[in-house]
């Protein structure tokens, strides 16, 4: 780098600390010089003594602007150069951040695709791995089926031969506890007349219980027609009459034929408008039927014949009217309740209706003026 011109009595005029300001400028100049070829890549390749550190920094263009205006006084040229190659510096600068910016994008979207791909791959491993569960549930559950099919034919072999050594240990076990317990009263010494008695004074669940608790109140029970008759008549279940001549067998012919009808939707669906508001209680007994509404009103009703014999049997349609209604209340009517009669047959006409209000009225009504037959009723009567 030239500075100045050495020919001429230039040199002979100029000051020493000029002259020393001039070399320390010069010497700058190539220390820049020498550290800026570190960050060439072209020089670095063909001189291998140099060691590529990348583009730049932005202070090199500094340091370079700097010394430009500090030669720019005696030395235009030098100064056209330093900020030539200031001017190089920033551009190379900012290349490298362009490149960097898009080497950083590409690795954005290399990344990217990356993670695509491995979340993909674990999708597809997910389903495998549900696969597999699914396959490994259903081989389970085949084998737990299997083993039921296995143990159901063990246990229906088992009961061909008979109980198993181990129920008979277990039943003589339960017996052994059972006799170390006090007894409080012994059922066994109750004379049948009045065992029978007790029996004829319980409903169907209460017997049944009974029975599987009791051996000799079951075998009473299987024997007593008379309390099968009092069940069946005061549940008021089809049939009336005995099945096999037996009452026993009218109760359970009954009981199975209500319950599979109504598993098979055999029934049908009864409407009485016999209200202008809405109804808070029904009872029925026998061929009648009565209903308390918000009306204030009692209405009384008839039912379809529900056995055979019945006065109501082969008329028709005509229980479907009102019979009568009983007005004196000031409250609506919540509960009702048909009554009287003969004993506790369900289906003997009852001769007295009890109805009451939310508020505790309570009124009994008598039933035995009144036309209960509906055929025979000419026009809604009412009593108050």
């Amino acid at each position: 780098m030239t500075m100045w011109d050495d020919s001429g009595s230039d040199e002979d005029e100029m000051d020493p600390e000029e002259h020393m300001r001039m070399e320390a400028l010069c010497r700058a100049f190539e220390d820049l010089c020498h550290e800026l070829r570190f960050h060439q890549k072209e020089w670095c390749l063909r001189n291998p003594s140099y060691r590529y550190k990348g583009p730049a920094p932005l202070h090199m263009a500094d340091r370079l602007e700097a010394l430009a205006r500090d030669v720019r006084s005696f030395a235009e040229e030098d100064s056209d150069l330093a900020l030539q190659m200031a001017a190089e510096v920033r551009a190379d600068h900012l290349a490298a951040q362009v490149e960097a910016a898009r080497l950083r994008e590409v690795e954005a979207r290399v990344e990217e695709t990356e993670r695509r791909r491995r979340a993909e791959v674990e999708a597809r491993r997910e389903v495998e791995r549900r696969k597999e569960r699914e396959e490994q549930a259903r081989l389970a559950e085949d084998a737990r089926r299997a083993a039921g099919i296995r143990r159901a034919s063990d246990e229906e072999r088992d009961a061909s031969r008979g109980p198993s050594v181990q129920f008979l240990a277990k039943r003589e076990r339960a017996r052994l506890e059972a006799e170390k317990l006090p007894t409080l009263f012994d059922l066994d010494a109750l004379p049948d007349e009045v065992a029978g008695a007790v029996l004829r004074q319980m409903g169907a669940y209460e017997l049944a219980a009974t029975a599987c608790c009791n051996k000799r109140f079951r075998d009473l029970a299987r024997t007593d027609d008379a309390l099968w008759r009092r069940l069946q008549l005061t549940s008021g279940r089809h049939p009336r009459w005995r099945v096999d001549g037996s009452w026993r067998e009218a109760f359970f012919a009954g009981a199975e034929k209500i319950d599979a009808n109504w598993r098979r939707g055999k029934f049908r669906r009864l409407e009485h408008r016999l209200h202008s508001e809405y109804t808070a209680c029904v009872a029925m007994r026998g061929d009648l039927g009565c209903s308390g509404s918000a009306d204030h009103d009692l209405a009384i009703f008839g039912l379809p014949p529900r056995a055979r014999g019945t006065p109501l049997q082969g008329v028709g349609l005509l229980w479907e009217r009102q019979i009568g209604r009983c007005v004196g209340h000031g409250e609506p009517v919540t509960c009702c309740k048909l009554a009287g009669g003969d004993g506790d047959d369900a289906f003997s006409s009852p001769t007295l209706a009890l109805s009451g209000t939310a508020k505790g009225e309570m009124r009994v009504w008598s039933l035995s003026q009144m036309p209960t037959c509906p055929w025979r009723a000419e026009e809604d009567e009412t009593w108050g």
